[in-house]
């Protein structure tokens, strides 16, 4: 988020964004993708979306737990929780726990947590692999009965 704040400014051009993102150390794939939130306004671009809206909903998913419901999920209801193979952001000890929920036996009056890992992705696992995450979530949108 840090990068879109500081450059809040009018861009001149969609390539910049993307070149300056790579000499970050972005994926270009990722790099790609922001730039695609660009929209162009007479000679410049802007951002295609309100940073501030974005800056507050990840704000709100930072302050969000919600263990109790993975612990307790209600009768049926299933929890599938995607983990990027190669993604950083999650310690041993919540690895471990969600490891841990996704093995246990519940009760037939309880709901499901199910984990799965994405290979070849990283924290952006809808840009690194879209078509891993599709196989994992296509089966959930199919009606089981």
């Amino acid at each position: 988020m840090d990068i879109l704040v500081c450059n809040v400014v009018i861009y001149i051009q969609n390539r910049w964004v993307v070149d300056h993102m790579i000499e970050l150390g972005f994926s270009k794939s990722l790099s790609d993708w922001i730039g695609s939130n660009l929209k162009k306004s007479g000679d410049c671009v802007t951002w295609a979306f309100d940073l501030q809206a974005a800056i507050a909903m990840f704000n709100s998913y930072r302050e969000a737990d919600y263990w109790r419901l993975l612990e307790h999920p209600p009768f049926g209801l299933e929890i599938a929780v995607v983990r990027a193979e190669k993604s950083d952001r999650w310690s041993r000890h919540v690895l471990e726990k969600l490891e841990y929920l996704s093995a246990k036996e519940r009760k037939a009056e309880e709901g499901k947590v199910t984990l799965h890992v994405l290979p070849n992705s990283g924290h952006w696992v809808h840009v690194d692999n879209p078509t891993g995450l599709l196989e994992i979530m296509v089966p959930n949108f199919i009606a089981k009965t």
